[in-house]
């Protein structure tokens, strides 16, 4: 019977070889990697703008923008608590940041004891968060929990494909 298995599992290795995997050829590319920012404090999000520039968020509660080598930290980000994994989350530029210059971020919310993620959104103008709004905050809810119970306070967004 110990033979009956070990051809049984020889044969079921030899079915789950990819014979196909030594015949690919790789594709070479021309890739550069550059540094572009150094000393970074817990990075956490990052987009694009339209005139080649990034935001860049931090946990600790900064968000930075980086255009043509430079770094600058940005006014007028509102108070945040940045305790375990939360504080600054993630960013995106609205569809249409090349007209009216909006943003949207994440962010941990409340106190030591009791914090919850938010979203805001702002509108980016001369190195500068104008106009502050917070659209949503978890709260008061199953969401809402005291730091120890759920220390992780985490999100991620993305424009949906259609148009807003």
């Amino acid at each position: 019977m110990k033979h009956f298995w070990f051809i049984l599992f020889l044969l079921f290795i030899v079915a789950c070889d990819n014979k196909d995997a030594d015949d690919k050829t790789p594709v070479e590319q021309d890739v550069v990697l550059e540094t572009l920012v150094t000393d970074l404090t817990n990075p956490w999000g990052l987009v694009f703008l339209t005139d080649g520039s990034l935001l860049i968020t931090e946990r600790p509660g900064q968000i930075l923008h980086y255009d043509n080598g430079t770094v600058k930290i940005v006014g007028g980000v509102p108070d945040i608590i940045s305790i375990g994994q939360g504080g600054m989350l993630d960013i995106v530029a609205h569809p249409n940041f090349a007209d009216n210059k909006l943003i949207y971020f994440t962010a941990s919310v409340g106190s030591a004891s009791a914090f919850s993620t938010a979203l805001f959104k702002a509108k980016f103008e001369s190195n500068q968060l104008k106009d502050v709004k917070k659209l949503n905050e978890a709260k008061k809810n199953k969401f809402y929990m005291p730091a120890e119970w759920y220390p992780h306070k985490c999100c991620w967004m993305q424009w949906p494909y259609e148009n807003p």
